[in-house]
């Protein structure tokens, strides 16, 4: 849910693997600034070594031009949608892992207002074989999916 601290989680994550893992590259695409904090170009929190961001543009333009001229092994943004759907899709297809998060009370709430079947297939697509009925969210509690453990961790 909003406040629920998927974003801080989603900084931390990209942190730790960006600083702790050195042959990562991690491009955020930071469409509203809320991941990096970039004022006149410099981010405000640290990201770790290994990692570039693009703040203050549309999600489909970092998608695009960030992974065609960045080369990253993981891609993280926050707050996808539907729209978002598609290009992750694709880029997953291609083997770059995928940190991101969306609102939501809990994984029912969110298979009801996304195209689920996309979700699967990005999921699938990175080798991610999990049950999404599997894993009961309540509204106080954030799932994050580590690419690396191939499990869904529970973050409250």
């Amino acid at each position: 849910p909003p406040g629920g601290g998927k974003t801080t989680f989603l900084r931390d994550l990209i942190y730790q693997t960006s600083f702790c893992d050195k042959s990562l590259n991690v491009l955020v695409a930071d469409e509203r600034n809320e991941i990096s904090g970039c004022i006149d170009g410099v981010a405000q929190y640290d990201l770790g070594t290994f990692c570039d961001v693009i703040c203050m543009a549309e999600k489909s333009f970092a998608f695009k031009i960030g992974i065609r001229t960045m080369t990253p092994n993981i891609l993280a943004c926050d707050e996808i949608c539907n729209d978002d759907l598609e290009s992750l899709y694709d880029i997953s297809k291609n083997g770059i892992k995928l940190f991101c998060t969306m609102h939501g009370q809990g994984i029912e709430d969110i298979l009801s207002n996304v195209n689920s079947k996309k979700i699967r297939q990005i999921f699938e697509s990175i080798n991610i074989k999990i049950s999404i009925h599997r894993y009961a969210a309540d509204a106080d509690s954030t799932f994050i999916l580590s690419y690396r453990s191939k499990r869904c961790a529970r973050y409250t």
